[in-house]
């Protein structure tokens, strides 16, 4: 006779939300030793897990391994590591236990490390039961196979159900196989919302010449994708690319590499695309990595039409001067996307590090965007740079909404070049006042001198206790007086300050350790006060 618990637990597990549930919490704490011991206890269980258990996948052979055992083979590597997977008898393959578990395929990854001949890989494309789809139901496809012979066969696993898509393509040294697959994703592939590209044209060879064979027909493939949200990675995009996504109704974010000649190119393209309306329409992040700043780049921040655009991060390989970087920043601050803009970012490294740039200006780069009065975060990172306490301070009036402000000089990193300190503790008290809301700060300043209580600045605007939230503060390098000086005044100034440190410890002066303890000992001190008084508030309440 059944236990009615037994009873009980058995018509639980005939419902299959509730088995869909335990799988799902099971998968999603990766325990697929479990999931596999439920799926060989009885057929009712076996269906239910089967789909959970197959729904991700690194690489082919678990599939394959379905296959009847006189077809195929596993030979020792000779170094002895691992092993490769043969198909020694294609023809007489019996394909039923693999067309039932390869539909479950959801997410799949290939990469260099598959133990896979490309004679194997040949076989098992020509003798596919559902032809050039080897999984049929596959949403995601990462392939990441440094192989240059191995690209012939990765349109095998593109299939019309494919949302997110990771490709790695050999442009240079396979150009015919590559242009193939674009070609194929252009009729198999139109529905992908996440696009990853990689090739084995380095992101920053700004000097590559276009293979027009591998570019036609990824730029056709990209014209379809109409559903196309997404695309990242450090793909190397010609002109003709970034018209092709330019168009797109739905592309959201997207990271572009190109060199100043192509730049030009697009932003000729782009120009009368923007001025009919359509031209990036629906971008919310945008990401330029080009070579050197032009009035190609200067048009094309102004031909983006998004009223959306809330992130821009530009990084530019050569240097340029303040006035050019200034034209640039008021591209941004005049373009469709002025009201929305809320993060941006501009990042600028030098050619030439035996022949240093001069120093640029912050207050000329920056004059154009103090109207965007909204900006939540600014990062500005520059070779040598000059800033002093009057741009900090116009800085932090024109930007109250401020969570991040970044002023990374890059060469107050290098010994060699012997940075000069304009800002001083005496700044920070306009940061304080300025921008409540502010969590992270990095900047070089002297913090040598110790503002005095009765410092006219510091009478006028911390009258009042500081309500500013800064929690990061950092100053690589940063001149300090007396620790004890330092803190007591940072802690005034910044009540949840934590002072992060450079990833180089040598960098700084031993002295700003003894900072950072000092104000961890007063968040201490401050945390127990407020739960004390907290608790006497409560108990007169009561």
């Amino acid at each position: 006779m059944t236990r009615p618990q037994q009873s009980t637990m058995h018509r639980c597990l005939l419902i299959s939300e509730i088995v869909d549930e335990i799988c799902e919490i099971l998968y999603c704490n990766y325990q697929f030793k479990a999931l596999s011991r439920i799926s060989q206890t009885c057929k009712t269980l076996h269906e239910a897990v089967a789909p959970t258990l197959w729904k991700d996948i690194v690489g082919l052979i678990p599939l394959l391994r379905l296959l009847p055992q006189d077809t195929w083979t596993e030979t020792q590597n000779p170094d002895g590591r691992g092993t490769t997977f043969h198909i020694t008898n294609p023809d007489a393959i019996d394909w039923t236990r693999y067309q039932y578990y390869a539909p479950f395929v959801r997410s799949f990854s290939w990469s260099s490390y598959e133990n896979f001949s490309t004679e194997t890989l040949a076989a098992v494309a020509l003798h596919s039961p559902y032809g050039n789809a080897l999984l049929p139901r596959l949403s995601e496809l990462t392939w990441d196979d440094f192989r240059p012979p191995c690209i012939a066969f990765a349109h095998i696993f593109l299939t019309s159900s494919i949302r997110k898509l990771d490709l790695f393509v050999h442009e240079r040294c396979q150009p015919v196989a590559t242009a193939a697959l674009f070609e194929h994703a252009a009729h198999a592939c139109k529905e992908v919302e996440v696009l990853k590209l990689n090739s084995d044209c380095c992101a920053s060879d700004f000097y590559a010449e276009f293979l027009p064979t591998v570019d036609i027909a990824l730029a056709k493939w990209l014209r379809v994708l109409t559903n196309l949200r997404r695309v990242r990675g450090g793909h190397y995009f010609s002109a003709r690319c970034v018209e092709a996504l330019a168009t797109l109704p739905h592309l959201e974010k997207v990271r572009l590499y190109i060199n100043s000649e192509q730049m030009d190119a697009a932003a000729s393209a782009l120009v009368p695309l923007s001025a009919a309306g359509t031209c990036f329409n629906s971008i919310l992040d945008l990401e330029l990595d080009i070579f050197q700043l032009s009035w190609g780049s200067d048009a094309f921040l102004r031909t983006v039409r998004s009223p959306n655009l809330h992130r821009l991060q530009l990084t530019i390989d050569c240097s340029a001067d303040s006035f050019i970087v200034q034209k640039h920043m008021q591209a941004c601050a005049s373009a469709a996307y002025k009201v929305s803009l809320r993060h941006i970012s501009f990042s600028m490294s030098s050619d030439d590090s035996a022949h240093p740039p001069p120093a640029l200006s912050v207050k000329t780069i920056i004059s154009p965007l103090l109207a965007l009065q909204q900006l939540e975060a600014v990062y500005v990172a520059l070779p040598i740079l000059e800033v002093d306490g009057a741009t900090l301070r116009a800085m932090t009036e024109a930007w109250p909404a401020l969570k991040a402000l970044v002023i990374w000089d890059l060469s107050r990193s290098d010994r060699t070049r012997p940075s000069k300190y304009d800002l001083t503790l005496r700044d920070l008290v306009h940061v304080a006042r300025n921008c409540p809301g502010l969590r992270t700060l990095d900047l070089s300043l002297d913090a040598t001198d110790v503002p005095a209580d009765d410092d006219p600045v510091v009478q006028q605007f911390l009258s009042d206790p500081s309500h500013c939230r800064l929690k990061y503060l950092s100053m690589c390098r940063a001149p300090i007086g007396d620790p004890n000086a330092v803190a007591r005044f940072l802690i005034r100034l910044f009540p949840e300050l934590e002072v992060t440190f450079d990833s180089n410890p040598c960098r700084w002066p031993n002295d700003w350790e003894e900072v950072k303890e000092l104000l961890r000992e007063e968040r201490a001190r401050t945390g127990l006060t407020r739960q004390t008084l907290a608790a006497v508030c409560t108990n007169v309440s009561s």
